[in-house]
């Protein structure tokens, strides 16, 4: 028995779009803060490009940070109006500056958040986007950030700290 295949190919060659990417890139994507007994606010930095003028209708993903021992995320993420506004700027196609902040909760829990348990790979993330002129949805890449709760020094170490500090002062006179 001969059996005869016929195997019909067709390449599909993709033209560029016509809108391109909306790009984020974050400048440390790491931030470090002493163990905070207030709300305090660290700022991410970062390059932004656009294709075309935002008209309204922006959003943002986000996966919170923490431990992974830790249920409760220490975060809570707010957009800074001067990123916005570039969004909805005709003439401007990038942006540095603050891309978000987030305030972190007063805790005790030391060390560095960079896992939720929410996202395929248990990392904290943003993700922007926002509708053009023309009706286009641009989306950002996830961006992932981590932060990184250090230890306040006790008055009692710092002060021995000063005191070595002082005396190595005095001995490098001699």
């Amino acid at each position: 028995m001969n059996y005869r295949f016929l195997i019909a190919g067709a390449v599909l060659v993709a033209a560029p779009s016509a809108h391109a990417a909306f790009t984020i890139t974050l400048d440390q994507p790491l931030q470090a803060v002493v163990l905070p007994n207030a709300h305090t606010e660290i700022s991410f930095l970062g390059n932004a490009t656009k294709d075309e003028q935002g008209a309204g209708g922006w959003g943002v993903s986000v996966a919170a940070a923490g431990l992974p021992s830790d249920t409760d995320y220490l975060m809570t993420l707010i957009g800074p109006q001067e990123f916005l506004d570039w969004l909805e700027t005709p003439s401007s196609p990038t942006f540095h500056g603050t891309i978000f902040k987030i305030f972190v909760e007063p805790t005790n829990l030391i060390g560095l958040h960079d896992y939720n348990v929410g996202t395929p790979d248990n990392k904290p993330f943003l993700q922007m986007r926002y509708t053009g002129v023309t009706g286009f949805q641009y989306e950002s890449a996830k961006m992932n950030f981590a932060v990184d709760i250090q230890a306040v020094p006790e008055p009692a170490t710092l002060s021995v700290l000063a005191l070595g500090g002082l005396a190595f002062l005095r001995r490098k006179r001699r």
